[in-house]
């Protein structure tokens, strides 16, 4: 386990110290319970802005292929138009 240490201002630290007697726990063992139950709420909330971050950048994927397949055959055309139809991939 790492230890790390948190500055908090008298009033906050007063309002825990209280809180951590009322369910007789050290302020230590509270402050924990109180970031790991803050940890475990916001994953879910992550994972969401996880998976619709993905599914945007799908989308991007999505049309920046189309947009690539556009422009690929528009230069084919104007190839086919200025050879006179015959750009060489038919042989």
């Amino acid at each position: 386990m790492k230890t790390i240490e948190i500055a908090l201002d008298d009033r906050l630290h007063r309002k825990l110290q209280k809180a951590s007697k009322t369910t007789s726990r050290p302020i230590e063992q509270f402050i924990r319970n109180l970031l790991a139950e803050s940890l475990r709420q916001s994953a879910p909330k992550n994972a969401f802005s996880v998976k619709l971050l993905a599914e945007g950048y799908q989308a991007m994927n999505e049309e920046n292929a189309t947009i690539i397949n556009d422009s690929l055959a528009a230069q084919v055309m104007a190839m086919n138009n200025q050879n006179g139809g015959n750009n060489g991939f038919d042989q």
